[in-house]
């Protein structure tokens, strides 16, 4: 580890702080490089050098010694693993500071230690970006022993890695706001989805991507839609989720990023349910590529109106009519209304639409009007 002014001037000043006295610190060559005295930044201080070239423990130093750079007060060695990387400096009277001076080197050490784990994990925590962009982002990924092993070097468990999830917050925020979500998101997860979940995620744009170790199946999928509501609960914000197909190997990470988006997108657009898996998408793939001039234009030829609450209306119905396989006992009872009643709505939108929900193909026409209803 190298001594900076960087990772070194709030050093100075803590341990300044702690003794009330100026601190300097100066690198391997004797140059002080952090100080309280900010006067004395960047000065030749001759008696760290002589103290790192003769590799001692401690040593006194007085304004008699003519040294430059020097003024009354002692300098102690800072050494991490054994070798000495700088040295630390106190202005004052020495014979106060002497008995002091072993435990203000191995503060300084210690503190220096932190800051070069800090660094360390800053370093690995950029690596893990860049590594998780190249997976999510680059689509012509080959299989490579040397991805393997970098997963390896950076911690990343890429051989277990069986689902993209993308979420989504829909409603804006603060990043203050969005970093306190993610944390209780992320915790949420972990207890819903115990062991079967590897929680590294990385914010692209707006969304933040999560490696799973499950295939996404109902079960995880409930789960994932009740953490969800209680994030929602909580912060009052909506988010939506799309999980990609089963990922067999890291090749095929970029894919399933790019579909674990779409279903997210046809989520958020549609607002059906707050988590969809791509692999259960039919007709909201084909119906969110349509040009919306199109479907426009579609949908007013269906409905036949544009009163927005009398659309709403019939769509209501008709999906309800759909998920009932147009049985009128089931659309009854979800309704609670009586049969004749049903029989009636489906004459009213025969009327309007010149479609029968009964007749195949003018189903088929409703049903997709229905679909688009939800992306317009």
């Amino acid at each position: 580890m190298k001594i900076t002014s960087v990772n070194s001037q709030e050093i100075s000043e803590r341990i300044g702080a702690i003794l009330h006295k100026n601190v300097n610190i100066m690198d391997e060559k004797g140059i002080i490089v952090a100080s309280t005295d900010p006067a004395r930044i960047g000065m030749v201080h001759e008696g760290a050098k002589k103290l790192i070239e003769k590799n001692g423990t401690e040593i006194d130093i007085h304004s008699e010694d003519g040294l430059s750079g020097v003024r009354k007060g002692i300098n102690v060695p800072i050494r991490i693993s054994g070798r000495t990387i700088g040295v630390i400096g106190v202005t004052g009277n020495p014979e106060e500071l002497q008995d002091i001076a072993l435990v203000i080197g191995e503060m300084a050490s210690i503190l220096f230690m932190n800051t070069q784990k800090n660094l360390q994990r800053e370093h690995l925590a950029r690596q893990r970006r860049i590594f998780y962009e190249e997976l999510l982002l680059s689509p012509h990924f080959a299989e490579d022993s040397r991805i393997i092993q970098r997963a390896g070097e950076l911690g990343f468990p890429i051989n277990n890695i069986q689902t993209i999830g993308v979420f989504h917050i829909a409603d804006p925020v603060s990043e203050g706001d969005r970093l306190s979500i993610d944390d209780r998101l992320t915790s949420l997860l972990r207890t819903a989805l115990g062991d079967t979940v590897y929680i590294s995620h990385h914010h692209i744009s707006q969304n933040m991507a999560v490696f799973f170790h499950f295939k996404a199946g109902s079960s995880a999928i409930e789960r994932i839609n009740h953490t969800l509501e209680q994030v929602q609960i909580k912060y009052g914000v909506h988010i939506y989720c799309g999980l990609s197909c089963s990922v067999e190997n890291f090749t095929q990470i970029s894919g399933a990023y790019a579909h674990a988006t779409e279903a997210m997108e046809i989520a958020f657009h549609t607002s059906r349910k707050q988590c969809l898996i791509y692999e259960s998408l039919d007709l909201e793939i084909i119906v969110s590529q349509i040009p919306a001039g199109s479907s426009a234009a579609f949908l007013e030829n269906v409905w036949k109106t544009k009163d927005t609450q009398k659309i709403a209306l019939m769509a209501g119905f008709l999906r309800v009519y759909f998920d009932a396989n147009g049985s009128l006992d089931a659309i009854s009872r979800k309704l609670f209304i009586h049969k004749n009643t049903v029989q009636y709505k489906i004459h009213k939108i025969i009327e309007q639409t010149h479609y029968d929900p009964r007749v195949l193909n003018d189903a088929a026409i409703l049903f997709l009007a229905c679909k688009l209803l939800r992306h317009a």
